[in-house]
């Protein structure tokens, strides 16, 4: 759908106003569609959301930053789990050494993870990633 709006002529106004109203509508006839599951109501109203970024993108949610996070997102999903797992002994070092209270040292813990996560992502799509895609490409010319 995204693709599809992207460079259409159309007025893309009524699309962004239709998906606030569509998510309105929804919170607001909550009660009259409680047979409905949760999820099906949550899945309208970010499919609402989609459709609005589609027809008109929200700065705050499309910049820089995020577009940067969307580039390394696969190789961030893969990585994770190694610097998660690696950061328990950070913790664990920053609890009985620092003797902070356990809501400080996980903020500071997620930060520190956020960044080493970024450095290592960014590498491996720069070094992994790309030279594989331009890999597939070749052997799909040939």
């Amino acid at each position: 759908m995204y693709f599809l709006l992207k460079n259409s002529n159309i007025n893309k106004s009524r699309y962004f106003l239709w998906s606030i109203y569509l998510i309105i509508s929804i919170i607001v006839c909550r009660k009259y569609f409680s047979w409905l599951p949760e999820q099906i109501l949550v899945s309208i109203g970010l499919a609402g959301i989609i459709f609005s970024m589609a027809a008109k993108p929200v700065p705050l949610l499309v910049n820089r930053i995020t577009k940067f996070y969307g580039k390394i997102s696969y190789s961030l999903y893969l990585s994770h789990f190694l610097v998660v797992m690696s950061s328990w002994y950070v913790y664990q070092y920053t609890n009985y050494f620092w003797q902070i209270n356990r809501i400080s040292a996980f903020c500071i813990l997620s930060v520190i993870v956020l960044l080493i996560g970024t450095v290592i992502s960014y590498f491996s799509y720069l070094y992994v990633e790309l030279p594989g895609i331009k890999l597939g490409k070749k052997i799909i010319r040939k």
